[in-house]
């Protein structure tokens, strides 16, 4: 039982080693309805979406003013994608050719005009230290 208790403990640090905090700032909304869809990801096809994502929280808009901390993350290249969910269903609501009709972010703030946002363009390296990502909503 003790070997088996110093072997886990000798493997922690291991496992924690490359690990590192995100942290995420999000400005621009235009009200405190609903909620945000925060998605962090490492897997280039998976964004923007949430199906490939790395980690994902969904916290109440009137909880945007603080920082969202997303705690010891593997060492990668990651991206954010951030929604804002203003009526609480669960999508991105969009007309009638797929232009979001709530807000959107992405880390970098790498949000194109008429595409979706890229990996290459949103993606930033997380190593041991923290970083954080100030990400501003924008609507259309």
């Amino acid at each position: 039982m003790k070997r088996t208790a110093l072997g886990l403990a000798l493997l922690l640090p291991v496992t924690t080693a490359h690990a590192g905090d995100l942290v995420v700032e999000v400005s621009g909304l235009r009200n405190n309805q609903g909620s945000l869809a925060l998605c962090v990801t490492a897997d280039p096809a998976g964004f923007p979406g949430c199906n490939k994502a790395a980690t994902q929280r969904v916290i109440p808009a009137a909880q945007a003013r603080r920082p969202i901390t997303f705690p010891n993350l593997p060492a990668g290249t990651y991206a954010v994608a951030v929604i804002h969910d203003e009526n609480n269903n669960g999508k991105l609501d969009t007309n009638f050719v797929g232009i979001p009709k709530e807000g959107i972010a992405v880390s970098n703030n790498a949000v194109p005009k008429f595409s979706a946002p890229k990996f290459r363009d949103a993606g930033f390296v997380l190593g041991k230290q923290r970083v954080t990502q100030r990400v501003r909503v924008v609507y259309w």
